[in-house]
């Protein structure tokens, strides 16, 4: 195979019959093209059986490494074998790196690139023209592997020229009227095509975008101005033969954006680098400029102005992430992106997030944050969100920990995101059980501590969300997260159990049931003190509306007794509260109390301690001596 792959670099040339393109005519390939695909394939969907990696060591390989550098005219298949192929030989056979055979090819490659014209009049739809923009975008993707990994190997800057040949081939994708210019000769891909012909455009893009110091934000033109002037004004042409663009580099990349779906020729690895270009830019708006509004900048659609912001968030749409998350693993390179539906949730979050937390003045506070926050709500971005648990694996739980913090922090932050996350079906078992699977399913500590929060937030105000939270069968979880080592995780069980306990009895038969009680009794006696405080909260509240519970939390009053001299005035006041709760609906542990000496604790802080304490000892004395007469 690698002979005949070697044969048919040696006889390119560009008078050929361009067999070896991307056509999926298989009568027209030719056995030099059949082995280059071969080779290809296996290069691509290497990521499991380290194939790209054992290949590159090989004997035979250094000969084909050799043929394809010295191709006269490439192909766009060689092109693209040789973009696969320069992340292995970086990391597994360096000794091939030779800067003078690999400049060469990439000369060819830039002239590809930079020296494209878009087809017009009779030659748009056209195979030649076609091909050559399979050329162009093909040359385009070794250029930027190139200059992402072999920056000490090779001297290579992108320029203006590189930047106008990027926008004219997302130009010249735009004229073709028959879709996709690259057959799908590996198949549907899932319903989203395995390699878009605009990926390799807007990946140069994105390598641009993540380095301050490149072209796109140093243009002679724009020194001194604003980074929204610099990337969204229009911009001249710098002289590769094309006519003035009207879309500046950041306008073309969005532009994919709004057309990535199973006819685009932009990948889902593509619409993955779309969107690290643009958290690159909003990082550099942020550095420069102090704000991220460039996020609140509207883009003109197909259904009217979107502002930045929604666009992005609609990259969270279900049927892409069930593609995604269905995808096979491939390689990550320029030729492959290596996205699958983590990476691309994580990245629309680190952009949600950057809004929300946009920076302020010293004298005036950016009213960014509460534009994007009412965007979100606008397009619905908390179902989004909310429903990207669904595309995650377990073993990927933990890095889905960012988007379920931002989930957290609209919750929290803003009373009608709590709604949309309990509409969106935040609290689904299915969904919210993940979240709090820290033992041996996936979850982190932090993710569960934010679940907690979240819950305790539905929980706290009213009881109109009790029979949901109960739906959600949580109670093995509550156990688990009770006897845990981490002193937050019990600490803050504790807190929801309380909330969940604050409004009415609902839920005193299901905690009775399921066997929590005696966990928050032993939390009360707990080595550390925020778990103890919020332990004996939760026993307070499990008294306060009937006295089903009594029974269950009598074993409670000898560290609840310890807990009325705590050296943290709050743990007092919640301790003098359950003792107080635990009189107020019936006599059965007044003996209990009087035994453990409740009234004479009870009495000393009537005498020594703050105000509110105070209160509250008055409260239960008068409590303590109601109940004895009924005793």
């Amino acid at each position: 195979i690698v002979d005949e792959a070697v044969s048919a670099c040696a006889n390119n040339s560009p008078n050929a019959s361009n067999a070896t393109n991307w056509s999926a005519d298989n009568k027209s390939c030719s056995t030099g093209e059949a082995a280059l695909r071969i080779i290809t394939a296996c290069v691509r969907y290497s990521a499991e059986t380290n194939f790209g990696v054992a290949f590159v060591q090989t004997r035979s390989f250094g000969k084909l490494w050799e043929a394809l550098l010295k191709t006269p005219e490439p192909s766009p298949l060689m092109f693209y074998l040789a973009t696969l192929l320069l992340p292995h030989v970086k990391l597994s056979a360096a000794q091939h790196l030779d800067p003078h055979a690999i400049s060469p090819f990439l000369s060819a490659a830039l002239a590809a690139l930079c020296y494209y014209r878009k087809p017009e009049g009779v030659h748009v739809n056209s195979t030649n023209a076609s091909v050559t923009l399979q050329r162009a975008s093909m040359a385009c993707l070794f250029a930027a592997q190139v200059f992402r990994d072999l920056k000490t190997t090779v001297s290579f800057t992108p320029d203006g020229l590189v930047v106008d040949g990027c926008t004219a081939i997302l130009e010249g994708i735009q004229t073709f009227t028959a879709r996709p210019i690259i057959p799908r000769c590996l198949g549907t891909s899932y319903g989203f095509p395995d390699y878009g012909i605009a990926d390799s455009a807007v990946f140069m893009l994105f390598e641009l975008f993540s380095s301050f110091k490149s072209y796109v934000y140093n243009e002679p033109e724009t020194e001194g101005k604003s980074t929204i002037v610099k990337l969204l004004a229009p911009r001249p042409a710098s002289g590769n033969g094309n006519s003035k663009s009207t879309l500046t580099p950041l306008r073309h990349v969005v532009q994919c954006l709004l057309d990535s779906d199973s006819k685009t020729e932009l990948s889902p690895a593509g619409v993955y680098s779309a969107l690290r270009a643009i958290y690159f830019v909003v990082k550099r708006q942020e550095e420069t400029d102090k704000t991220v509004s460039i996020l609140l900048e509207t883009f003109n659609t197909p259904n009217g102005p979107l502002s930045l912001l929604e666009i992005v968030t609609r990259n969270l749409d279900t049927n892409l992430l069930t593609q995604l998350f269905c995808w096979p693993k491939i390689e990550s390179s320029a030729a492959t992106g290596g996205s699958d539906a983590m990476a691309h949730i994580k990245q629309v979050t680190q952009l949600i997030d950057i809004i929300l937390r946009s920076p302020t003045t010293s004298n005036t506070v950016d009213r960014t944050a509460h534009n994007g926050q009412q965007i979100l709500f606008k397009c619905g971005a908390m179902a989004s969100l909310v429903q990207s648990c669904d595309h995650v694996k377990n073993d990927e739980l933990r890095d889905w920990e960012t988007t379920f913090a931002l989930i957290t922090r609209l919750v929290v932050g803003f009373p009608h995101f709590t709604k949309a996350f309990v509409d969106a079906g935040g609290l689904d078992p299915e969904r919210i059980r993940k979240v709090f699977a820290v033992n041996g399913g996936g979850a982190s500590v932090t993710l569960a501590l934010d679940g907690l929060t979240v819950v305790s937030q539905l929980a706290r105000p009213n009881k109109d969300y009790y029979p949901l939270i109960h739906s959600a069968r949580l109670y093995d979880r509550f156990i688990t997260m009770l006897q845990h080592t981490d002193p937050q995780l019990r600490s803050r069980t504790c807190t929801l159990i309380g909330n969940l306990c604050k409004h009415s009895d609902f839920f005193y038969e299901h905690l009775l049931s399921n066997g929590i009680i005696p966990h928050i009794v032993k939390c009360c006696t707990d080595e550390d003190a925020s778990t103890k405080k919020f332990a004996v909260f939760a026993i307070g509240n499990a008294a306060y509306h009937s006295n089903l519970l009594y029974e269950a939390i009598r074993p409670s009053i000898p560290a609840v007794m310890k807990l009325l001299t705590n050296s943290d005035e709050k743990c007092r006041l919640n301790a003098a509260g359950a003792v107080s709760n635990m009189l107020r609906t019936g006599p059965a542990l007044c003996s209990d109390l009087v035994t453990a000496n409740g009234v004479e604790e009870i009495l000393q802080l009537l005498l020594k301690d703050t105000p509110a304490l105070r209160k509250t000892a008055l409260i239960t004395l008068a409590t303590f001596g109601a109940r004895s007469e009924e005793h």
